[in-house]
Formats: C-alpha cells, structure tokens, sequence
C-alpha cells in the first residue's frame, strides 16, 4: 500500500508506504514472532510510514521494537478517531471491514496461484479439482454470510449456481 498525493504538476508523488511492524519474512526487522504468513500481513500488524522513516525503522530495530511501533500507531488512530464526525467514524469502520474482506478474499481465493489453478477451466472440455471447487464453494459461501453493508447489500442475496458442464477431477 503507498500513500500518493497530486502534485500540482500533475504527477503523482509517493509520500509513504505500508511498513510491517513484524517483518513480514522471519528474517526481516523485527521477524522473530509467533506470528502467522497472515497475521504478519494483517491490519493490526501493519502501520504507515512516510518513505524516509520506514528505512529509518527497519533499519534501528533496537529502537523501534515491535512494542513501540503498536504503541506508536494505537496513538495515531486514537487521534484520529477522536477528530472524526461520527459519519467519518463509521465511514472508516465500513472501510476496514471491507479492507480486511479483501484481504481474507484474496487469500481464500488463492489469487496468488490463480493462473495454474484456472487454467483447466480454459481447455476443451473445461476441468478443475475437486479440492479447488471445495476451495470456490468455501470462499461463496464465506462471501454470502459477510457483514455487508451500504452498496455491498446485494452480495447477501448471492444464489448457487450450477457447475454445469464442467468436469471435477477428484
């Protein structure tokens, strides 16, 4: 995640980048953590850095423990929080919500692997493993029991479909 601004120019500049408070990698700053591959890349592990200051960060772990990184962005969402107009508030909740969906989505999805889990479905007679429809019927019915809300409400009226003339490998 970058955070860019319009320049007056009309190009576009980046003034900060997502950092992760745990390293992502166990080797990484700040790496050695019970943390899970998704806690590290969650929400509640990650905090936004202006471009000079994450270098400084990643690069002094001896002050920027992992303690006063989460002290540090506990302190800036509570000064946040408390300028925001209730609208704002909830606006930002809904937000996350959808954020944090995203993410899971991605990752229930297996996005990461996507072009040899498909590439079945593109041949002939289209195919594709049991264990990955198991994987697509998980994600559905995942996504049609999510909180959705505002423009979202026509996902809690999802329907199955039929696989029609697609062929499951067990």
């Amino acid at each position: 995640m970058l955070l860019v601004v319009a320049e007056e120019s009309g190009e576009d500049a980046v003034v900060s980048q997502e950092a992760h408070i745990v390293a992502k990698e166990p080797e990484g700053p700040r790496g050695d953590s019970p943390l899970s591959p998704q806690e590290r890349d969650s929400y509640p592990n990650l905090i936004l850095l202006c471009l000079a200051h994450h270098k400084i960060v990643d690069d002094d772990e001896a002050h920027w423990t992992v303690g006063r990184l989460e002290e540090m962005k506990r302190q800036h969402e509570e000064h946040v929080e408390t300028a925001m107009t209730p609208d704002g508030r909830q606006k930002f909740a809904d937000e996350l919500l959808y954020a944090t969906a995203a993410l899971e989505m991605e990752r229930k999805a297996d996005f990461a692997s996507w072009s040899s889990w498909t590439s079945g479905l593109l041949q002939p007679t289209p195919n594709l493993f049991e264990s990955e429809l198991n994987r697509l019927e998980e994600l559905r019915s995942w996504l049609y029991t999510r909180p959705w809300q505002g423009p979202f409400q026509t996902l809690k009226k999802g329907s199955r479909t039929a696989a029609g003339s697609l062929m499951i490998w067990p």
